[in-house]
């Protein structure tokens, strides 16, 4: 299909409301390469944070399909660190959802993924945080070590589906663990849940953008868009990004820009239509778009200049199943397929 819209950047700036300034993941951190005169080899750690990446100053990078792991429905999340990428699924997926989940330690050496381990009161969500892999269910969070695949905690007060974690920082939904303790000590007052944590702030995601504050889980500023719902969140290159989906105008997605120091929308960068957006994620110097339609199967993941406001190159047309989760490794994305086929696609930037 035709794709029936790439326009270029908005003029018009969209407003928001900022209560106070205040402290995600978009998963990516990209280690340093030390050049004196010669170039020196470097070694690269796996310290990932999903939203900050190696600046190619917006030039067109070649996203290339490395690698297609098949691992089971249904995949509900995807991560990286402890020496790994990470991926969880429910091992009985639509059928039997109460069944213990799985945790997939993939190789990115190899591209092949070890036998899963097996968690019950885990497997609907997955994140890094504190050295551990920790995975969630209506029944509770687990602490999984990444060496030995034993799991080293359970927090049954903090349940749910959705978890997100960035340096020594947790959060089930609207609640904090502390990884110290490994005990729920803080409940927020925001409506959503913790999408997003690392140095641009920690947000919740609801019908609106909340930042909270890291401690405590107080709303620190709201960000509404009249018309628009935030589908998907980024933190990268000092700022935050967010991928909205219209209320009003049916497959169209408009990329913006939030200033984390005055918690205050800056504008749109492009608005795309014939697409719904479901991740997003900044690698490269870029922001990497993963969106849908209905009329074609799969994905795109779409390259956008995040100083230019313009769409980069041709979008990748990834085929297989339903794919909706993103997080990116230096120059590589991670797709997560979470509906129908169960994979994880390789992506390498070059």
């Amino acid at each position: 299909m035709t794709e029936r819209a790439q326009v270029p950047r908005i003029n018009a700036l969209s407003s928001g409301r900022a209560q106070s300034p205040a402290a995600g993941v978009v998963r990516v951190r990209v280690a340093a390469f030390a050049v004196a005169g010669l170039l020196v080899a470097a070694a690269v750690g796996y310290a990932i944070h999903r939203a900050s990446g190696s600046s190619d100053n917006g030039r067109s990078l070649q996203p290339v399909v490395a690698s297609v792991i098949p691992l089971r429905p249904v995949i509900t999340g995807v991560a990286v660190g402890a020496g790994a990428v990470w991926a969880s699924s429910e091992s009985g997926g639509a059928t039997n959802p109460t069944a213990a989940g799985l945790l997939w330690r993939i190789d990115p050496g190899t591209n092949r993924a070890a036998s899963p381990i097996p968690v019950s009161g885990g497997g609907q969500g997955i994140a890094i945080a504190a050295g551990s892999v920790w995975t969630v269910s209506p029944q509770g969070t687990r602490r999984v070590d990444p060496r030995s695949g034993k799991v080293v905690a359970r927090i049954d007060a903090a349940r749910g589906s959705e978890i997100e974690g960035f340096g020594d920082a947790l959060w089930v939904g609207q609640q904090r663990i502390d990884p110290g303790t490994n005990t729920v000590v803080a409940v927020g007052t925001f409506d959503g849940f913790v999408t997003a944590i690392g140095p641009e702030g920690t947000w919740a995601r609801s019908d609106a953008l909340e930042r909270v504050d890291p401690e405590s889980g107080r709303v620190l500023a709201t960000l509404r868009r009249h018309g628009f719902t935030p589908n998907a969140i980024a933190l990268g290159g000092g700022s935050v990004w967010v991928a909205y989906a219209s209320r009003t105008e049916w497959e169209t997605t408009a990329v913006g820009r939030i200033d984390p120091k005055t918690n205050r929308f800056t504008g749109d960068l492009v608005v795309l239509h014939g697409r719904v957006p479901s991740a997003l994620a900044y690698a490269g110097g870029s922001l990497w778009l993963l969106a849908h339609n209905e009329e074609e199967q799969g994905a795109r993941l779409t390259q956008i200049d995040p100083k230019r406001g313009a769409v980069i190159g041709r979008p990748l047309h990834l085929t297989g199943g339903t794919p909706g989760l993103l997080v990116a490794q230096g120059r590589t994305l991670w797709v997560g397929e979470d509906l129908d086929q169960g994979t994880v696609t390789r992506v390498d930037l070059r």
